[in-house]
């Protein structure tokens, strides 16, 4: 009886640090590098990458970000052309930018530098 309670309670125990080590992995992984947003910081339809984006066409948010945020320590470029060309802006590291100036409704490509 001693040896089946203490089975279960190995088991137990193997399944909360399963899940414990498991929920900080997602959770390292729950803020963006980049977030666009076609409004202000926050508000209106958004666009989030971890990646570098030669042409945000593809993914429905070209010429729309009107705000950026950078996150975890990184820094990124913001280019007014597809594949990483024209007049860009730097952004970051963990900063938030609500108004983009001239690149308003005009980035086409993003990819981190550093």
């Amino acid at each position: 009886m001693l040896t089946q309670k203490l089975t279960v309670l190995a088991v137990l125990s193997a399944s909360l640090i399963s899940g414990a080590m498991h929920q900080t992995s997602v959770s390292a992984q729950t803020v963006p590098d980049v977030t666009l947003w076609d409004g202000q910081i926050g508000r209106g339809a958004s666009f989030k990458t971890n990646k570098a984006v030669a042409d945000l066409s593809e993914v429905g948010f070209n010429d729309k970000a009107s705000a950026i945020q950078v996150n975890n320590g990184q820094k990124w470029r913001f280019y007014e052309g597809k594949n990483f060309s024209g007049a860009y802006i730097d952004v970051g590291p963990d900063e938030a930018v609500g108004s983009i100036g001239q690149l308003n409704n005009r980035v086409s490509s993003l990819k981190a530098i550093r």
